[in-house]
């Protein structure tokens, strides 16, 4: 049984851990490596997940929703920097394969900041094919703040960057 100060491990409330999804306790034990009980804890709770939600093979398109979202909504940068990182976590093909029209789904490119966002998170995954048709619809936008949104991003390499 794992010891946190006075309370063992099975004393916490296993719902609360439960609702991080396992991509998040990759996280953890990705920045953790120093941090023996966060180690210790991510991986009991790794284990303790039903072999459904393990994710040993892809994670499910609720966490990239859920990923995309904080990625591409907030305004507080480290929240947008949480979200890229969940992402990034993923498995990447999967990702590439499911992440447009889960964005498309998710957030607003008609909205100049989301639409910015997610072609930062597509750059930061490598997707350059899919900045090079969001940036082409974006300069085609009725908003004129995503089209110039468009046109930053254009200026660096635009459709032809491919």
């Amino acid at each position: 049984m794992i010891q946190l100060g006075a309370r063992r491990f099975a004393d916490w409330n296993p719902a609360f851990f439960r609702r991080k999804s396992v991509w998040d306790w990759h996280l953890i034990l990705d920045r953790g490596k120093s941090h023996s009980q966060n180690i210790a804890i991510a991986s009991e709770i790794i284990k303790s997940y039903p072999a459904e939600r393990s994710h040993v093979g892809q994670p499910d398109a609720d966490e990239l929703r859920e990923a995309v979202a904080l990625a591409c909504q907030p305004q507080n940068a480290s929240r947008i920097v949480q979200g890229r990182n969940r992402v990034t976590a993923m498995p990447r093909e999967w990702v590439l394969a499911n992440v447009e029209a889960i964005a498309r789904s998710v957030l607003d490119f008609g909205d100049y900041w989301e639409y910015g966002r997610y072609l930062e998170l597509l750059d930061h995954l490598g997707a350059h094919d899919k900045v090079s048709a969001l940036v082409a619809e974006g300069l085609k936008s009725a908003d004129a703040d995503v089209r110039d949104m468009a046109e930053l991003w254009f200026a660096r390499g635009g459709p032809a960057a491919g």
